[in-house]
Order: structure tokens, then C-alpha cells, then sequence
């Protein structure tokens, strides 16, 4: 009994300071979405107590899309505590917190705790959506929630409240007008775990005596406006107020209210901060008349057929902690990918877990995947995730965005990957960087890290088909400091994007002075080469010339002179084209030299091909069976992208994988707002249904005969978000693997540990590179 109460204070400890974090987190975090239709929450504290006490509550509250105003009672800590009475008090709440929300239009529900009780009620009267609707203003009180607060009648104070009118003995009375609490781990905090009830104390600060005391003036909770729109919280186990005080106020003050009793303290922000948020939640969506609508959806998604699918196991079902710790820990040991795929064996294609935002599905079903991706598209996105991630280092664009902004971004950027650019003009260009690139391999057999060499490859390729020029890093010449410092800083940067994508909005975490320093780097590097542009263009504008090829930087420009947009843009490009031709190039190469039979093989295929002095064709790459199963299999078991995750924007359903009778696994599942998918193409790329019994090897020749179903083999995704320069990173790949077997007659590993250990950044990367050494 002892080690299940003790697990159980150890739950809400580890709720509560996770919450706490949340807190100082979404407070600071502009991106959240937030849900406008729903209404604000204007929360007053109750003695003794101010907004961080309710820190938690706050927290959970925000996650489901409610705002939530607080402040602290002038009467608490009040330097001249004997001029504070409780009108005082209710006209602080009124002109700080209700009137600003009101005027502005805005619904409001006014929550109110313990004292607080009695200047809400005051500050209250008038303002009910119904009274100003009336009057023909919008805007205005939806609903009254009292968390074990006083019921005030008019003339009563809070002190008339108590047994005797008298302070109970727990009230320490100083003299000078304030008030303290003798032992306020027993009077509030008697079922909250030690260490946070500690932290509670700490900030408790005096309570004037005479607010306390002072009559309240009429309550809104009288007014009828308010009739089914009251809800109160009724803790059980009360010190502070017992709960056959509270009892009796709600009995006597003569109007109906919807009661919740609970085995709680005085302080069940505290200690049941989730409980009391969902009872709120609730409470709220009745008093709007959303709670019917709710049910109504429910019984609709069952007559549907929903079924949830199988759940994770998980010792914390509120935050789903235990599954994050899983995942950083494999994050940490560099096996993130094989840790996903592991538990997709264990709980079968598609399972569900609970975690701090809601739940999150993750599906290996190619059903599931078309429904997301192309057939239920508008239901489905990235930005509440993404544009948190991205914007420090990329800005909002076409990686980050939802919606017409995200059109806007692809209609500017899609002529650029045109297929007859690709193979009329950008080869031709792209052919000076691979032979530079094959220059700086080494022909005496020793050893080199293809990895970086194909980066700066990448790098020079895509600066010039962005911006119109090349960094050169690959030139024999020095690297510059400039491109150095952008190499390390864009290196640095996708590093904490791909943290900032596990953890989004917990940017105390994830956000750093390198990164920042990274971030500046970047910018200014891209500025430099957009000013480069606008030179470029002015000079063709007095020339009267046009430019022979389309090029990203100087198009943008010709359609705004926002420089930030215009780098936004071209970061948000950048960032998949450079790093889908590098990655892909690696993750070629270390299989190739682990494999020098299929190495032989494809060298041979090339050379039947046609003569080095042929020109190297679109048309002619995707004619080689052996060069295209080998990049086939690349993608397939190294997906440059591990896994893809989606938002569900609206209610809405996952067509495959839930559990109901009669075919388990096959019902649909329904989608909350604000739920999140994640495809994990890995594990997907490793289905031995599909790809046969031996899926997690290395073995292009199965492409002979394969043909995956639609949706089980998407190296650059699907849908209209499919990654537009898809083939230009395939054409670059199947060029330079080309032009590199050319030059070299065999290939051997140089690297000790023969496994492919993944190291996650917003790409999968090869953590050992590709050590290998060439001969001609």
C-alpha cells in the first residue's frame, strides 16, 4: 500500500513540476495555437496566494486552447494593508483583467479561487453575455466557476463566512493589518507532494486583514443571467475551507449550481492541476453550449465505426514523460529510427500513446498515409509544429507553413525544379562541381570521409541553382572563412531544429547562444548572396538582357523587395535541397562499400553504357536498371527523412487500424483537433510484407521485380506536398555516383564498425560518415 501511495505522490510531482515548466514555456511562447473562438479565462487568486500558485492550472488550460489572465490581489503583500478592502480587490479584477478582455469583444469565463470568491462575484456583476448582448455590445461573461471558493452574499465578508466570525486559529495576525498562515502545509497543501508544497510556501506573501473582513457588495453569481452557468469545485478534504462550509454556502445562497465533489485540498491546482483543468474545460464547453456538439461528434465518430488502436503501455498516462524519456534516450544513443521500428513490433502498424499535447498516432499504414497526405490533405499540418522549429533559423516558408501562405511559397518556388532544367541546363553546371569534388578524392588508396566532401558538393549545387552563383567550397582553392563559418553554423543549426521538433515551444531548452550566434551566421551569409542578386538584376535592367536559366533569388526579388521574406524563402529551399543530394549521396556510398561485388557490377553497367566523353542525360541516368536499384535501396532503408509527422487541424479520421470487432486492426480511428501522426518511413521501408523477408538488408537486385503498393515506398513524400526538387536530388545523385565509378575501379570500406549508426538532425545522417578508400 505504502509503494502504491508513494508511486502515486511520485505521478503528480513529476505532473505538477513538468507543468510548472509548461508554464514559464508557453508563457513565453507566441506560436502555441490558440483556439479564438474559445474564451479567456480570467482567474482570481484567493489569500495569500498569487498567479504562480496556479501555474500548473494555467498550463493545462493553455494546452487546450484556453488564455488565461491572472493577477495578483492588491490585498496580498499591500503596503498599506489597512486601506485594502475586497472592493479594492474587485476593482483591480474588474479594470485589469475582465474589462480589457470584454471591451475587446472577447467571451469570458471568470474562474475564481477560495477569497477570490468574493471580489470576482463583485467585479462580475453587470458584465454576463447575456445583459450586454441585450444591450447590443459583444462580448461578456459566459460562465462562473468557484474552485472551493467562498459564495459571498451581499453585506457578508469573508470573515462572516466562518464559524464565530473569527479567524481560525491557523490565521497569524501581526498587528500591522496583515495576515499569515501558521503551517500552510497542513491548512493548503495537505495532499501536495512535499517538495512542491514547499515551493508553495515559499511564495505565499501576508494577506490584508481588512479585505477579509470588509462587506462584499452584490455578487454576479446572483444574477439570473448566471443560471446553469455556475459550476463549483467542492474539495473534500479541505483545511483551509471544509468541505461542510463549503456545503452550507452553496446551500444558502439559494441558485442552482453543477457541483463537482473531489478528494482534494485546498489547493487542487496543485495537486490535481489535469483533473481540475479537464472538469474546467468541461464546464466551459457546457456553459457555451459546445458540450452537446462534443457528444454529438462522439456518438457520430461511433456510428462511424471509430475504434482507438492498441496504446503504448505507459507509466505516465497524463504527460506520456515515460515515452518521451524512451525516445530522447534513443535519440541519445543514436538509434531513434530502430527504436520506432521496434515498437511498430510490437504493437503492430498503427498504436497510439498519450503525451503533454494530447494523443499522438504513429501508423506504418499506407492507407493512413494517402488519407493524410493527399485525400483528407485540408485536415491535416505543420505549422503549430514546424513554425516554432524553423523560424529562428529559416524563417516561415514552404517548410514551416500551412494553408495560402504555404501555396504562395510553392506556386514562387516550383518552376525552379522544372524537369527540362534539370536536364538541359543544371548537369552541365552541376558537372564542374563533381569533378572538382572527384579531384579532392584521393587515387592512392587511402582513406577519406566521402560525408563532408559530398556536403560542400551539395552546398555548390544548390547555392548556384538558389542564388545564381556558387560558394565554391569545393575549389581548390582555401575555403573561405565566410563559407566555413556558414557550414559550421548551418551544421549547428539543423543539430537544434531536430531537438526543437521533439520539444516544441520548450525553447528554454532547446535554444542556446550558439544557436542564436548559428542563426546570425546564416542570415548574413544568404544576405550577402541576395545582394549579389539585386546587383545582378539592376546590371540586366540597363543592359536590357534576360537571364538564360530561371533563377530562385533573383525571381523573388522581382516580386518583393522584402529582403527577410526573400531570404525566408530561399533558407526554406535551401535547407531540404542541400541536404537531400548530400545525405542520400553518403548513405549511397557506405553501402557500395560494403558491397564491391554490386560495386563491380554497376561499374560495369555504366561503362556498357556509353563512353566518358557521352553527355549524361536525364533520360539516359533513369535508363540504368543496376544505378536506379541501388539508389531505390538507399532510400529504402536510409530515407533521408526517418519520419514525417502531420497535425490534425480539424476533427477528423485515420481511415485504417483501430481495434473494434469484427476486423481487429482494420476500423477507422478517430482524430481529434490538435492530435498528431507520425509515419516513420523506416520502419515502413522495413515491412517484410511488402518488401520481402529480408527487408532490412541491402540488396538493390529485389528491384528488379518489386513493385511496392502506392504509398509503401515515399523517399520524398506524397500528396501535394511532395518534395519538389525531388528530381533534381535524384538526377545529382545518379550523376555523381556515375562520374565517380567512372574514375575509380574499386571501392573498400575503411570503416571498423560495419552498421549504419543514424545521428538525427532534421535528416538522418550516417554518424560515422563514409570512410572508404578508391583505386583507378
Amino acid at each position: 500500500m505504502q509503494t502504491s501511495l508513494g508511486s502515486a505522490l511520485f505521478a503528480r510531482l513529476i505532473t505538477v513540476i513538468v507543468s510548472l515548466m509548461l508554464f514559464f514555456v508557453l508563457s513565453s511562447s507566441a506560436t502555441l495555437p490558440t483556439l479564438s473562438t474559445l474564451p479567456t479565462v480570467v482567474l482570481v487568486p484567493g489569500a495569500w496566494h498569487s498567479p504562480i500558485h496556479y501555474a500548473s492550472l494555467i498550463a493545462f488550460l493553455r494546452l487546450a486552447g484556453y488564455q488565461t489572465v491572472t493577477q495578483r490581489n492588491p490585498s496580498v503583500e499591500a503596503r498599506d494593508p489597512n486601506s485594502v478592502t475586497v472592493a479594492t480587490d474587485a476593482a483591480a479584477v474588474r479594470n485589469n483583467l475582465l474589462l480589457p478582455q470584454i471591451n475587446a469583444g472577447r467571451d469570458v469565463v471568470l474562474a475564481m479561487h477560495s477569497y477570490g470568491g468574493c471580489p470576482g462575484a463583485m467585479a462580475g456583476r453587470g458584465l454576463s453575455k447575456t445583459e450586454r448582448k441585450a444591450a447590443g455590445k459583444q462580448g461578456g461573461i459566459v460562465g462562473l466557476i468557484f474552485i472551493c471558493a467562498f459564495v459571498a452574499e451581499e453585506g457578508q465578508s469573508l470573515l462572516s463566512q466562518l464559524p464565530g466570525q473569527v479567524f481560525d486559529p491557523w490565521v497569524i495576525q501581526y498587528g500591522d493589518g496583515q495576515l499569515g498562515v501558521n503551517d500552510p502545509q497542513k491548512v493548503f497543501y495537505n495532499d501536495v507532494p512535499k517538495l512542491v508544497a514547499q515551493l508553495a510556501i515559499a511564495a505565499i506573501r501576508n494577506q490584508s486583514a481588512a479585505a477579509l473582513s470588509t462587506p462584499s457588495g452584490p455578487p454576479a453569481w446572483a444574477e439570473p443571467a448566471y443560471n446553469n452557468r455556475r459550476a463549483y469545485f467542492h474539495t473534500l478534504l479541505d483545511n483551509g475551507i471544509p468541505s461542510i462550509a463549503q456545503e452550507l454556502m452553496i446551500q444558502a445562497s439559494g441558485v442552482q449550481w453543477d457541483v463537482k465533489p473531489f478528494n482534494s485540498s485546498h489547493a487542487p491546482f496543485l495537486s490535481h492541476p489535469k483533473e481540475l483543468s479537464d472538469w474546467m474545460v468541461q464546464e466551459m464547453k457546457r456553459f457555451e453550449g459546445r458540450l452537446w456538439r462534443y457528444r454529438k461528434q462522439l456518438k457520430a465518430s461511433q456510428r462511424r465505426g471509430c475504434y482507438p488502436p492498441p496504446s503504448i503501455q505507459q507509466k505516465d498516462p497524463i504527460f506520456g514523460l515515460d515515452i518521451l524519456v524512451h525516445l530522447f534516450q534513443a535519440l541519445r544513443q543514436n538509434r531513434r529510427n530502430k527504436s520506432l521500428s521496434q515498437l511498430f513490433d510490437t504493437y503492430g502498424h498503427t498504436f497510439q500513446s498519450k503525451s503533454w499535447s494530447g494523443t499522438k498516432f504513429y501508423t506504418i499504414e499506407p492507407k493512413n498515409i494517402q488519407s493524410v497526405l493527399a485525400t483528407d490533405f485540408a485536415n491535416w499540418g505543420v505549422q503549430p509544429m514546424r513554425l516554432f522549429a524553423f523560424e529562428p533559423f529559416v524563417g516561415k516558408g514552404i517548410m514551416c507553413s500551412d494553408g495560402s501562405f504555404w501555396e504562395h511559397s510553392r506556386a514562387m518556388i516550383k518552376p525552379t525544379f522544372a524537369r527540362t532544367q534539370i536536364a538541359d541546363i543544371h548537369l552541365k553546371m552541376f558537372d564542374v562541381h563533381v569533378q572538382r569534388l572527384i579531384d579532392a578524392i584521393p587515387n592512392d588508396s587511402s582513406t577519406i570521409d566521402l560525408q563532408p566532401l559530398f556536403s560542400r558538393l551539395a552546398l555548390d549545387s544548390s547555392t548556384e541553382f538558389l542564388f545564381g552563383e556558387s560558394v565554391g567550397s569545393l575549389s581548390p582553392a582555401t575555403v573561405s572563412s565566410d563559407v566555413q563559418a556558414f557550414l559550421d553554423a548551418y551544421n549547428y543549426g539543423q543539430l537544434v531544429l531536430g531537438k526543437r521538433l521533439q520539444l516544441p515551444h520548450w525553447n528554454l531548452l532547446t535554444t542556446d547562444q550558439r544557436f542564436r550566434h548559428s542563426c546570425r551566421v546564416a542570415h548574413s551569409f544568404v544576405d550577402k548572396y541576395i545582394a549579389n542578386s539585386q546587383r545582378v538584376i539592376s546590371d540586366q535592367k540597363e543592359k536590357k538582357s534576360h537571364p538564360d536559366r530561371f533563377i530562385l533569388a533573383h525571381e523573388l526579388l522581382e516580386k518583393t523587395k522584402d529582403v527577410r521574406d526573400v531570404r525566408n524563402q530561399l533558407l526554406n529551399v535551401f535547407l531540404p535541397a542541400h541536404e537531400a543530394t548530400g545525405v542520400a549521396l553518403t548513405n549511397v556510398f557506405f553501402h557500395l562499400a560494403r558491397s564491391p561485388t554490386i560495386y563491380g557490377k554497376l561499374r560495369q553497367e555504366i561503362s556498357e553504357a556509353g563512353s566518358d566523353g557521352d553527355l549524361w542525360t536525364f533520360e539516359r541516368l533513369k535508363s540504368l536498371r543496376q544505378l536506379q536499384n541501388v539508389i531505390n535501396e538507399t532510400f529504402r532503408l536510409n530515407p533521408t527523412i526517418g519520419t514525417t509527422v502531420r497535425m490534425a487541424l480539424h476533427d477528423t479520421v485515420l481511415p485504417t487500424g483501430g481495434g473494434g470487432l469484427p476486423q481487429p486492426g482494420k476500423a477507422p480511428i478517430h482524430v481529434n483537433k490538435g492530435d498528431i501522426v507520425t509515419f516513420s518511413l523506416y520502419a515502413l521501408h522495413r515491412r517484410k510484407d511488402i518488401f520481402g523477408p529480408d527487408a532490412g538488408i541491402f540488396r538493390p537486385e529485389r528491384w528488379n521485380n518489386l513493385r511496392p503498393p502506392h504509398w509503401s515506398y515515399m523517399s520524398f513524400g506524397g500528396g501535394p506536398r511532395v518534395c519538389p526538387g525531388q528530381n533534381l536530388a535524384l538526377t545529382e545523385v545518379a550523376y555523381t555516383v556515375v562520374k565517380i565509378l567512372q574514375t575509380f575501379k574499386e571501392i573498400e570500406n575503411r570503416d571498423p564498425v560495419m552498421d549504419f549508426i543514424e545521428v538525427y538532425k532534421i535528416t538522418t545522417d550516417s554518424k560515422n560518415g563514409a570512410k572508404v578508400s578508391f583505386s583507378r
